[in-house]
């Protein structure tokens, strides 16, 4: 995959990301606890309502049948390539947090460290599957609906944000899930073309 300017921008602005998360970390998650009453929680609540594969899935399903009702190709290109980049982010996602173990953290702010693979509840916080099919399905819905790409990559930004936001995850969780979606929502979209975008 030939990588233009576009796509290095995307992946400093992963890096930069990732620096901020590691650096920044114990202040954002303060801040986020601090701040729970605020009406964040509400936030946190509809991100991750958003994020969930189900639900993403059943968008997926109707724009295959726009797609096929309409014949609009690009609509059933991305129905299709949404739902089988929603499914294979996920289990990407599932394999990586497992394999490596870290703590939510409400587990870390109690003073747990452990990395390493687990199947507790609780030690899974990296990456964010939330995030990863969010950005996911929102690099397959910008691929072929280009024109509105920026609200997409809006949405799944404020999914990621607000798994933050809520306490559940890190911001280098976030950092790891957004490029999960992206290489794979890219990877689907290389591969399944079935017919011009809009």
């Amino acid at each position: 995959m030939k990588l233009n300017g576009k796509s290095w921008a995307v992946i400093l602005g992963l890096m930069f990301f990732f620096v901020l998360g590691y650096f920044g970390e114990d202040a954002f998650y303060n801040l986020g606890r601090s701040s729970a009453a605020s009406g964040l929680h509400m936030f946190g609540e509809m991100g991750y309502q958003a994020g969930i594969g189900l639900y993403q899935a059943i968008l997926c399903g109707c724009l295959v049948a726009a797609g096929i009702v309409y014949k609009c190709r690009p609509s059933l290109a991305a129905g299709v390539a949404g739902m089988l980049s929603v499914a294979a982010s996920g289990l990407v996602v599932q394999i990586v947090k497992h394999l490596i173990g870290r703590p939510r953290p409400r587990l870390w702010a109690a003073g747990i460290t452990h990395w390493g693979p687990s199947l507790k509840s609780g030690f899974d916080s990296f990456p964010s599957g939330h995030t990863a099919t969010s950005f996911a399905l929102a690099t397959v819905l910008a691929y072929h609906f280009p024109r509105a790409s920026m609200v997409f990559y809006s949405l799944a930004g404020l999914v990621a944000l607000s798994r933050a936001t809520s306490g559940a995850h890190f911001l280098t969780d976030l950092a790891g899930g957004m490029a999960v979606g992206l290489i794979v929502g890219q990877l689907f979209c290389n591969k399944l073309n079935f017919g011009d975008k809009s």
